[in-house]
């Protein structure tokens, strides 16, 4: 006869467990706060603006110019919106109660 444990094995993902009321400060960030994605975002596509319109006679400055023109609009919308209806800028989907 084997002897089986009864202490549980540990879980491989804890940070998924630390939610809800009895962990009030799970989140490493306040309720409105940024976080760094979007600042990385706004950045990223800011460059691939710039290298379009720095390399404006080759064929691939359009595709640059459409991604990090609408990209940077869209990111900005976004930021706008939820600053203008929420006071907070760029909500993280948890927050919003989307996942």
């Amino acid at each position: 006869m084997s002897a089986r444990s009864s202490t549980p094995a540990p879980d491989p993902l804890p940070h998924h467990r630390l939610t809800g009321p009895e962990y009030p400060n799970a989140c490493a960030c306040p309720s409105g706060t940024p976080t760094v994605q979007p600042v990385l975002g706004l950045v990223f596509l800011a460059a691939l603006l710039a290298l379009g319109l720095r390399w404006r006679p080759a064929p691939v400055s359009r595709l640059l110019l459409a991604v990090g023109g609408i990209g940077l609009v869209l990111l900005l919308g976004w930021g706008a919106y939820w600053f203008v209806a929420d006071g907070s800028l760029f909500p993280e989907f948890s927050e919003l109660g989307w996942i």
